[in-house]
């Protein structure tokens, strides 16, 4: 072997470099000062701690890969696993074309102990750099180093991607993959935004603040945590300390038990969540914490388990404070591979095209008009892969729905189950208008139509067929019927609290508890007229 000495102008204390047949870069650890890590000396395999002195810095360039043995040579620190321990500076400079990688020999969590930021440190910058199969992958327990990161990637960390144990420190673009904790705050307060936590068994935690006596702050700004264990957030302070966790703009979603859960009585716990969407948490969305202002339970439409970027009816998509997109990856270009979720722009479904399946609620917001052609049919599933509200699928608009079918080919709404209730009908919001509704049957629904628009929509030539409760329910407005035709529903019509007219209308069919015309305002003062 040949001893390498060209590539690094440095003083050595207590540290070997060895130029293998491979050409490794080969670090037998000890004092670091003053040295650069380049991609042209990689691989660089460290065999023992490495620690950079007070006043001196250790420099990684971008697109260099140091790999980390699993058992430790100078025996210091961490006896059985090597680490870095920074007293003065350290400077990781990867980009986004060329990362830097630190990663275990052996490809198994918490093979190496990881980065740790000590109390004297005086800068840690950590930008586009991997640290894979540590055991705490970066630890920061100075409250005076100047810090910065952007686009730290922690994987397959057998306890903690993140450890805050002092200071205010601020990460951009954090993603945690598979860890047992992806964010341990602990004594310091931090700042996440655009931060993708994902994966971990059912032990795992997204974010776990502790402090033991400090009050901290940690915040979560257009983060995604999904699936990343147990629970996605989970706030304990120790008695006699407090925290704050604030999630903004942020998606919590398919923990094995809880969203987001706060622990009572130990420390002060404080929890806001406030323009997210906390959801499909299997023993509860929230724990002791109540959803704030613009937070929503609803299928965000993930790309897939792996990829969380939104696709194209996602119904966070400007959900976030200010407009943008909840969570960290917003809709660049991905479809949504059915229809469901929110129509954002004006969609035409056409007769060949048709049958239309519906595997969840679709909405169509103010602004935007579902134009449904004549001889189209749009079956719903009996279940809802959006899972907001009602656990049914259901047609909603607070836009503007035509469905202007022909006594020859008429426009059909129903279930792939053929029994009553089997999805939740159709629903026109308050803003809803310019609605057409004609030659249309709507069968199987809980509800046929239920409406709770007052502005002007035209129906004519509905008919409503096996409704397990209302056929047509007014709640609001006054609207008009002609035409109508009910059977075997429930209640063929039900009058809440708006007014309407019927004019040829034909109601039959229904068990003996059911209803041809049942009218019950409960505040308002309603007339219902019945011409022939």
């Amino acid at each position: 072997m040949q001893l390498r000495t060209s590539t690094f102008a440095i003083i050595l204390v207590g540290l070997a470099l060895v130029d293998s047949a491979a050409a490794d870069t080969v670090i037998a650890g000890g004092n670091i000062i003053n040295q650069t890590w380049t991609a042209a000396g990689s691989p660089y395999i460290v065999q023992g701690d490495v620690i950079v002195p007070d006043g001196a810095f250790l420099e990684v360039q971008a697109g260099t890969t140091v790999q980390f043995a699993n058992s430790d040579g100078q025996a210091s620190g961490d006896p059985s696993t090597v680490e870095v321990r920074v007293r003065g500076a350290l400077r990781i400079n990867g980009t986004s074309v060329a990362p830097v990688t630190l990663a275990g020999q052996v490809a198994s969590p918490g093979s190496w102990y990881g980065i740790v930021v000590e109390t004297t440190a005086t800068e840690a910058r950590v930008d586009h750099v991997t640290i894979n199969h540590a055991r705490y992958g970066f630890v920061l327990a100075t409250a005076s180093a100047t810090f910065a990161s952007t686009a730290l990637t922690v994987q397959n960390a057998s306890s903690f991607g993140v450890w805050i144990q002092a200071g205010n420190p601020s990460f951009d673009a954090y993603t945690a993959v598979n860890n047992a904790y992806a964010i341990y705050g602990g004594d310091g307060s931090a700042s996440f935004t655009s931060c993708v936590l994902r994966g971990g068994a059912n032990a795992s935690y997204g974010v776990y603040v502790r402090p033991t006596t400090a009050t901290t702050t940690v915040s979560l700004t257009n983060c995604t945590i999904n699936a990343a264990g147990g629970y996605g957030i989970y706030v304990n302070a120790a008695a006699g300390a407090a925290t704050t966790v604030n999630a903004t703009s942020s998606i919590i979603t398919n923990h094995s038990t809880y969203g987001v859960y706060r622990v009572t009585g130990a420390g002060a716990n404080t929890v806001n969540v406030t323009y997210s969407d906390v959801w499909n948490n299997s023993a509860a969305n929230y724990q002791n914490v109540s959803a704030g202002n613009g937070a929503v339970i609803i299928n965000p439409l993930y790309v897939n388990t792996t990829n969380l970027r939104l696709t194209s009816n996602s119904p966070v998509r400007f959900g976030a404070m200010g407009g943008g997109d909840m969570g960290a990856l917003p809709y660049i270009s991905d479809p949504t591979p059915g229809l469901y979720g929110t129509l954002w722009s004006t969609t035409t479904l056409t007769a060949a095209a048709s049958p239309y399946a519906v595997a969840g609620d679709l909405f169509v917001p103010a602004g935007v008009t579902l134009t449904v052609q004549p001889g189209v049919t749009l079956s719903f599933a009996a279940s809802d892969i959006m899972l907001a509200g009602v656990t049914q699928a259901e047609l909603q608009v607070a836009g503007t729905l035509v469905a202007d079918g022909t006594s020859a080919n008429p426009i059909t709404f129903t279930s792939s189950s053929l029994s009553a209730g089997a999805w939740n009908g159709i629903e026109l919001y308050p803003t809803a208008s310019g609605a057409v509704v004609d030659n249309v049957l709507i069968r199987y629904a809980r509800y046929g139509i239920n409406i709770r628009a007052t502005g002007a929509n035209t129906y004519s030539n509905l008919t409503t067929q096996d409704a397990s409760s209302f056929g047509v329910w007014i709640q609001a407005g006054n609207p008009s019927f002609d035409a109508y035709t009910a059977i075997n529903n429930a209640y063929a019509i039900y009058g809440g609290d708006g007014s309407a007219t019927f004019t040829s209308c034909v109601l039959r069919g229904g068990a003996n508890a059911s209803y041809g015309v049942y009218v019950r305002p409960t505040t308002a003062t309603t007339t219902v007229n019945l011409t022939n």
